[in-house]
């Protein structure tokens, strides 16, 4: 293979590493020294991470307004409130069991969910 050819595909993935981030607030960080390349890429996956459990905790915020002001909430109340389908809607309420942020009462057709400590008369 000849020199020419050698220093053509030198480097040539960086456009696309740089790509890859589009954009993102935080960039790769190239340094380059007489031989070779140093590449320092940041986890953008940390970031969106964060964002999701922001938005999580918002809905089991909204959630638990919701039961505040009703004394108790079933899966299509939060569906409608959230605007989320049943199995997004049906996951949180598990979630938010699973936390002791809520209670399960009744069975089927007849489940409600409501505050822990909190009985429905």
């Amino acid at each position: 293979m000849s020199v020419r050819r050698l220093i053509e595909a030198y480097g040539t993935g960086i456009r696309k590493i740089m790509g890859a981030y589009g954009e993102e607030d935080i960039k790769p960080l190239i340094e380059n020294t007489t031989n070779a390349f140093k590449i320092a890429l940041p986890n953008i996956n940390v970031s969106h991470l964060a964002a999701k459990r922001q938005i999580r905790a918002g809905n089991e915020e909204r959630v638990i307004e919701l039961v505040k002001q009703n004394g108790f909430v079933v899966r299509a109340d939060v569906e409608e409130k959230l605007g989320i389908n049943a199995s997004s809607a049906s996951r949180l309420i598990k979630r938010m069991i699973e936390q002791n942020e809520l209670v399960q009462q009744g069975k089927a057709k007849r489940v409600r969910y409501m505050l822990p400590g909190k009985d429905l008369q």
